[in-house]
């Protein structure tokens, strides 16, 4: 994409898109062949990570144990399937910074809005592509372990704990959860799957 049409002036000087009216998004003439369709169709992101890592911590203090475990996935591209959907449906709050008049905005990912997109403003673009970078604190647990002269002979040893799994994801990811399922075929695409929740434990 390359940005918005601001004015019909600016779409007369552009490459032949059907159906474009100010405020629709202006994809790129990939092959310059002054017209927008199928051909101009060009490979955008990678679903795959350049890199993952992952930290695990385990300390202990007399009585007390903590563990943290972190996880992060770095370079690589999320496609927002989710969003291509019909127009009586929830939509991201971001519809509210959509283009409204000449010069409001020339961001193609707030395009204006219709019940008539004749200009397919939600065909595939790099509109729905985002750097899916991020990193997640899974797991952090806090435990206590009881002393005997407390347990008695009841039991040879017990522990109390508190948990925390998913605790925060940190991302500039605005879909729901970078850390999306999928198969093979579905690697990289958000089909806006229920995120993964935080789940608070305590335990004996």
């Amino acid at each position: 994409t390359q940005g918005l049409f601001q004015t019909y002036d600016e779409i007369s000087k552009s490459a032949t898109q059907t159906g474009a009216q100010p405020g629709d998004i202006r994809f790129a003439d990939v092959n310059n062949d002054g017209v927008i369709n199928a051909n101009d169709q060009t490979v955008i992101g990678n679903p795959f990570p350049d890199y993952t890592l992952g930290w695990s911590l385990n300390l202990s203090y007399k009585n007390f144990d903590f563990t943290a475990f972190t996880y992060a996935s770095v370079g690589n591209d999320i496609y927002r399937a989710y969003e291509r959907n019909a127009n009586y449906s929830n939509k991201h709050r971001d519809v509210l910074a959509r283009w409204t008049g000449p010069g409001t905005t020339n961001d193609a990912r707030h395009p204006r809005y219709s019940f008539t997109d004749v200009n397919s403003n939600i065909r595939v673009s790099d509109r729905y592509v985002e750097d899916g970078s991020f990193v997640k604190i899974k797991n952090l647990q806090l435990g206590y372990n009881l002393p005997k002269s407390f347990i008695g002979r009841v039991f040879s040893n017990a522990r109390l704990y508190v948990q925390v799994k998913n605790l925060y994801t940190f991302t500039r990811y605005s879909g729901y959860d970078p850390e999306i399922p999928g198969g093979i075929l579905d690697t990289g695409i958000d089909r806006g799957a229920y995120p993964q929740p935080r789940t608070y434990a305590v335990g004996v």
